[in-house]
């Protein structure tokens, strides 16, 4: 299968030509960093991995990938002011934390799950994914939550992606369901794997790309739809000292106006170096009567390194309001990983384009 794939990939890149609107134009409207350590109603404030606004309430929801291991994995709410098109620490509350439930009514018991991706749907419900613990044979999942936190039902994850006792299937361990996005009807979840699986292929490393996996859930079925294959970039730089820790993978997903088309967050760490940032708009040029997945092309709009901040393991993302001058605003977040050397940072964003607004999938 994986070779079928690549032999694919040349053509995609040979047809490389956006369907998914003009050029979009970022302004940087300011950024708020929450140190570590960060304490708020007897939990620690940290580990932000994923954020979603819900525009009725006028608030952001922001998953924390605690393990259950600090205190129970839960969420949290934030307002964010960006009415005058600047933002800095005043402008951001965080207004609530909620624990998050099994579907028995009880804290997620310690290295049991791993929350990494938020959607907020309608009426209070919202989408939770885990990345699993492949290492602990524990699967990603993909799930309906009550606004109270408790598990309602769970999306049929399919066996490609479970993590086999014999290590030669499924997710990687820490390389899951990172990404969580729903489109505009609130029919569809997209979730993608952060790099390939264990039979898709290597890796992403300094040479090579790895072929990321993104499924299409139909909430109504609970069923996968679709899926798309997401190359990611090789790991950018070397790591200062050879042999140590160097990482690059599909970080975060937001569904646009077309089928295939997403806003997607690679997000790239090099021991000694730091963290490396890009934003990408994906897209499929034609379909194909195969039953292998499309493979998604993509184009840079953004490189976070031409911003001139210091940059933390930027994880999650979101769009939040219409802003008074008819620009959209986008919502970066980071997961500090709970440690003392990093933070967690906020950036947030104003964005010009012709058609960037969510999408009615697949």
């Amino acid at each position: 299968m994986l070779t079928r794939i690549f032999c694919f990939i040349l053509l995609w890149f040979l047809f490389l030509n956006s369907s998914c609107g003009a050029a979009i134009e970022f302004e940087l409207l300011g950024e708020v960093i929450f140190p570590t350590g960060l304490m708020y109603e007897n939990t620690e404030v940290g580990g932000l991995s994923g954020i979603s606004y819900s525009p009725g309430e006028d608030i952001y929801y922001v998953i924390s990938d605690d393990r259950s291991f600090r205190q129970p994995a839960r969420f949290y709410r934030l307002t964010i002011d960006i009415t005058e098109n600047q933002v800095d620490n005043s402008s951001v509350k965080i207004t609530g934390v909620t624990l998050l439930q099994n579907e028995e009514g009880r804290n997620f018991k310690a290295g049991s799950v791993d929350p990494e991706g938020i959607a907020v749907g309608e009426n209070g419900i919202l989408f939770i994914s885990s990345e699993g613990v492949a290492g602990k044979l524990i699967p990603p999942f993909v799930a309906f939550f009550n606004s109270a936190g408790r598990q309602l039902k769970t999306m049929t994850v399919p066996e490609k992606f479970l993590p086999s006792s014999d290590g030669n299937r499924g997710v990687r361990d820490n390389m899951g369901f990172e990404s969580l996005t729903l489109s505009a009807d609130g029919r569809f979840l997209t979730t993608a794997s952060e790099n390939a699986l264990l039979q898709d292929g290597p890796r992403a490393a300094l040479k090579h790309r790895s072929a990321s996996r993104l499924v299409i859930f139909d909430r109504e079925s609970a069923e996968a739809v679709n899926e798309y294959i997401y190359l990611t970039d090789p790991v950018p730089e070397a790591p200062a000292v050879p042999g140590t820790l160097h990482v690059n993978g599909l970080a975060e997903l937001i569904a646009l106006q077309d089928e295939g088309c997403y806003l997607a967050l690679e997000r790239a760490y090099s021991e000694g170096k730091g963290f490396n940032i890009r934003l990408y708009r994906t897209f499929i040029k034609n379909k194909d009567d195969t039953d292998l997945p499309l493979i998604l092309s993509k184009e840079l709009v953004l490189n976070f390194e031409t911003l001139g901040i210091p940059l933390d393991n930027l994880e999650g993302m979101s769009f939040g309001p219409d802003l008074p001058d008819g620009r959209r605003s986008l919502v970066v977040i980071s997961d500090n990983n709970f440690s003392r050397e990093q933070f967690s940072q906020i950036l947030v964003f104003a964005l010009k384009a012709e058609s960037i607004h969510p999408t009615v999938l697949p």
